[in-house]
């Protein structure tokens, strides 16, 4: 739909470069990647710019299973961490099992404490951001958790490679900015504004 509407709006699009100024979850600015000369992803979140970097500046190709250790990954021992202190009923909140959240915390550790490069470093977190919101126990918004475990929560956390594609150097360009702070400082040819429906920052 979004494509359509823009081609009807600027016709062809290949060369054209593309700034998603609110990118969340970088859905958008991913699909637009190879049918745009560039795309430009901000948001203000951290995560976003985890995921956002992950889909549109990796410069490699990486065996998840080989080159990253994701096996190792996820049968390191389970540690006792921010996660489990604060995420799970050990801590009087229901985001997240116990036993899932100390998973995170011993792969989060694991990845921080490792020799990685930044490209690697940055697939291992989109990874696990969203290997963890598979077993979260929310209805999808991080603003409360459910009272009671639903079944996919309950499930055992599994580290699985996040998708990406493999950018030519310099082609994309992300960023974690105030949007009213970053937005006319470059140019672009479509410009796709999803501002947030609240107040609220995910990141809290």
């Amino acid at each position: 739909f979004l494509e359509e509407s823009i081609k009807e709006a600027v016709g062809d699009i290949s060369d054209k470069v593309f700034f998603d100024l609110f990118a969340g979850t970088g859905a958008v600015g991913s699909y637009f990647n190879n049918k745009v000369k560039s795309v430009y992803a901000n948001d203000f979140e951290y995560y976003s710019l985890m995921l956002n970097y992950n889909l549109l500046l990796q410069q490699e190709q990486y065996d998840g299973l080989h080159d990253l250790n994701f096996d190792r990954l996820n049968n390191l021992e389970p540690t006792e961490g921010f996660i489990w202190r604060h995420y799970s009923p050990a801590g009087g909140r229901m985001y997240f099992t116990e036993e899932n959240a100390k998973k995170i915390d011993a792969m989060r550790e694991d990845m921080f404490n490792s020799f990685l490069r930044v490209g690697e470093r940055v697939h291992l977190l989109a990874s696990l951001i969203e290997s963890a919101d598979r077993v979260a126990n929310t209805t999808s918004v991080y603003g409360a958790y459910l009272k009671k475990f639903k079944s996919t929560a309950i499930k055992e956390l599994v580290l699985k490679p996040s998708p990406f594609t493999v950018s030519p150097y310099d082609k994309n360009k992300v960023f974690q900015e105030p949007a009213e702070a970053i937005v006319g400082s470059y140019d672009c040819d479509i410009l796709y504004l999803d501002p947030p429906y609240n107040s609220r920052q995910y990141g809290a």
